[in-house]
């Protein structure tokens, strides 16, 4: 009894000694992380850093090539591009509507887990503007805030069009832990909700074409029109679809891009055919002459490098002409 004792202490000075030696180490925060507790909201000019951490949450959690496959892939617009037919064979299967065949489908299931983790980030980051503008001393800088959550609230009801296109009906909350989590919402209700929201944003978002957003490619009031007006069209509600269309096509500020190519090449990047686009960040470091094909359309092209795709591109232009426009849908927005 005394010799477990003795091990029992033994063991107790040597957990307090570790502790004791790590605890600098263990306490360093992450980096590019911010602590949730101990926030100065009253510093009006860091309100901008929770809208920037929903568009990096869309970029991780909704940027992969999956999404879009599964959006895409059920239209005649493509087909899989791989021609083994055991290389992402439910695609095929969603393809056909054959939604047995996809039953527990990798790409179905971080389809939706990416999604939700976009909606519950949103409504923490709408949490933390609000604590923001209530801090806030200027009407100005209330109104600015205004802006934010608009652009937060446009990420999230974009997470809610692909989950609604994807699943149907799907559950619907707008504060985190809600017993509305638990429940399904008819696609029908979620496609009004997101109706309304873009009202909402088209009045406290600048008018402006994305690339003339404060921070470039945000989404601004147009993007949420174009929201609005491609969920409208899922219930026909041919009203909304008008008045918003007419509204992006009356600015004067967008048209279609001439050049099908670039459109999709670093030139085509904010033109003025894209209502909305997700931005990436190099870091400040040279990111060299070569495209990141891994999204986007990468499933339905040859598994060659970029500069092979597009010498591809180049020879069926030629050969057959312009390619369709509904196929480039799959890039912008």
């Amino acid at each position: 009894m005394k010799k477990k004792l003795k091990y029992s202490v033994f063991t107790l000075l040597l957990f307090a000694l570790v502790s004791t030696s790590c605890k600098d180490y263990i306490e360093i925060p992450p980096e590019n992380t911010l602590p949730v507790l101990g926030i100065d909201y009253t510093i009006t000019a860091d309100s901008y850093k929770p809208v920037a951490g929903i568009y990096s949450s869309l970029n991780v959690n909704m940027g992969w090539w999956i999404t879009f496959a599964a959006l895409a892939i059920r239209s005649d617009d493509v087909e899989k591009g791989s021609p083994s037919p055991t290389d992402q064979q439910q695609l095929t299967d969603l393809h056909n509507f054959n939604y047995v065949g996809a039953d527990n489908y990798w790409l179905l299931e971080l389809s939706w887990t990416g999604a939700y983790q976009v909606i519950i980030d949103a409504n923490l980051a709408l949490i933390a503007l609000d604590k923001y503008k209530e801090a806030a001393k200027q009407q100005t800088d209330k109104d600015q805030i205004d802006q934010y959550k608009g652009e937060v609230r446009f990420i999230r009801s974009y997470a809610y069009f692909v989950l609604y296109r994807l699943f149907g009906d799907v559950p619907l909350f707008t504060k985190n832990g809600e017993d509305a989590a638990y429940k399904k919402t008819k696609f029908e209700d979620i496609i009004k909700f997101i109706e309304n929201e873009m009202d909402t944003c088209y009045t406290v978002l600048p008018k402006v074409h994305p690339k003339d957003m404060p921070h470039k490619g945000a989404a601004s009031a147009y993007s949420a029109l174009a929201l609005k007006a491609k969920a409208a069209a899922d219930i026909l509600d041919y009203d909304a679809i008008l008045s918003a269309t007419e509204t992006i096509i009356n600015s004067g500020k967008f048209d279609l891009y001439p050049d099908f190519i670039n459109l999709f090449n670093r030139e085509g990047r904010l033109c003025e055919e894209n209502l909305f686009e997700m931005q990436y960040s190099n870091l400040n470091q040279s990111s060299g002459d070569a495209t990141n094909d891994d999204a986007w359309f990468d499933f339905q092209g040859p598994a060659q490098p970029l500069i092979v795709k597009r010498n591809l591109m180049e020879k069926i232009l030629a050969a057959d002409g312009d390619l369709p426009r509904p196929l480039k849908r799959l890039w912008t927005f």
